[in-house]
């Protein structure tokens, strides 16, 4: 006999192959609704097995019955992998010792209780399933008995892309509640323009059952301002006694805020001025994210560096702050501010007639010609070698060189 043979449990049997295959939904229903499913041990439940020559007999070691309490597929999968090469080498059955008692288990036993553990979600899938089309009514009741009567396991039927799914599958979609989280973010959207009582106790409640995991925010509308100026009038009290006396004003101005508010109050000492202002930060300023900077601390004072290292590196970190702030303000002060050309010239380069129709070359000759029609070209002279004033160099001017003549009364211009 082969081991496959040897293995496979009677058709009649329960909880074989061909026994799950036959279930109706309606079975199925009735199975978990009476507990007629073994129940599965947790993983680790098999304390220690070994494989045996005796072929079982007993009942007790060929069938499982619904009140047994089987092992689960993750302390099975040893056996079940080399339950072939035993047989081969003359093993009939397998000793498990389960929570202090030893059991002999026929390898057809062993095929059942792999059937258990495999089908066991798909059954409880399904009786939710028929739970839920029930209970919903959305189903004419002909419909529903019709729906009863198909196999847990047939594939569905009206899809195409569907021919190889079985119908237990369904019950992945049991938890999704698609419609009821549409119309609650589509309500989450109006309240935006809504005032805070516009939501009713059966709409908030629907918001925190839908969306367990989520952060709500409270809206203020128009009093929004207006919390803003008065917060940061709290944020910015100058000593402790001032803060609690702004913060218990500000509590009671708004008291649609009074669990947000509360909130902040119990970690005051890590934002509210009153407390910061007076914490040595070791020069370190920034105004980017406090994640970079906290970076940049634990590598400057991390748990290996002495005392001098640490004092080393912050004037290091002072000193690349002051230069990098003395090379914004040398930036700053290049910006260059429109001149005259292009103020007079305004119309001209904002819409940028020349750059549409003309070339890099002709735009530059006509910015040149733009400038000379402004301004003078004036260039320095040097005077020659031996002269020390201009007067000298007039006197000692000979016929051959010619003195300078004014021309067309350019010297009264």
């Amino acid at each position: 006999m082969s081991f496959a043979a040897y293995s496979t449990p009677d058709p009649e049997t329960q909880y074989s192959a061909e026994y799950f295959a036959a279930l109706t939904i309606t079975d199925t229903h009735r199975i978990i609704q009476n507990n007629r499913l073994p129940a599965i041990l947790p993983k680790g439940s098999i304390q220690n097995w070994c494989w045996s020559d005796t072929v079982p007999t007993a009942a007790t070691d060929i069938i499982v019955t619904a009140a047994d309490a089987v092992p689960c597929l993750e302390d099975l999968l040893p056996i079940t992998q080399a339950a072939e090469d035993a047989f081969h080498e003359n093993a009939r059955s397998i000793c498990v010792r389960i929570r202090g008692k030893t059991q002999r288990y026929h390898f057809s036993k062993i095929r059942l209780i792999v059937n258990i553990n495999n089908h066991a979600y798909n059954l409880q899938a399904v009786s939710r399933i028929l739970d839920r089309v029930v209970s919903s009514s959305l189903l004419l009741p002909d419909v529903i008995e019709e729906f009863k009567l198909c196999k847990f396991s047939e594939p569905l039927a009206g899809f195409c892309i569907a021919r190889t799914t079985p119908l237990h599958m369904l019950g992945c979609l049991l938890d999704e509640q698609w419609v009821i989280e549409d119309v609650l973010n589509a309500r989450a959207e109006l309240t935006s323009t809504l005032s805070h009582t516009d939501l009713t106790a059966q709409i908030s409640w629907n918001y925190a059952s839908a969306f367990a995991m989520a952060t709500f925010l409270l809206f203020l509308g128009a009093d929004w301002k207006s919390f803003q100026t008065d917060f940061w009038a709290s944020y910015r009290a100058v000593s402790p006694e001032d803060f609690d006396r702004q913060w218990r004003l500000l509590v009671a101005r708004y008291p649609s805020a009074r669990t947000y508010l509360h909130d902040l109050y119990q970690v005051r000492d890590r934002w509210a001025w009153a407390w910061v202002s007076v914490i040595f930060t070791a020069g370190i300023r920034t105004n980017g994210r406090v994640e970079a900077e906290n970076r940049v601390t634990k590598y400057i004072s991390g748990p290996k560096k002495n005392l001098f290292q640490v004092f080393t590196a912050l004037n290091e970190r002072t000193e690349e702050q002051s230069r990098d702030d003395l090379i914004r303000v040398r930036e700053a002060s290049r910006k260059q501010h429109p001149g005259q050309l292009e103020t007079l010239f305004k119309p001209i380069m904002d819409l940028l007639v020349l750059r549409e129709h003309v070339g890099p070359f002709a735009l530059q000759t006509c910015v040149n010609q733009m400038k000379l029609s402004m301004f003078y070209d004036a260039d320095a002279l040097q005077l020659p070698d031996g002269i020390r004033n201009w007067s000298e160099y007039a006197i000692a001017l000979n016929d051959s060189e010619p003195g300078y003549i004014w021309q067309n009364g350019e010297e009264q211009e």
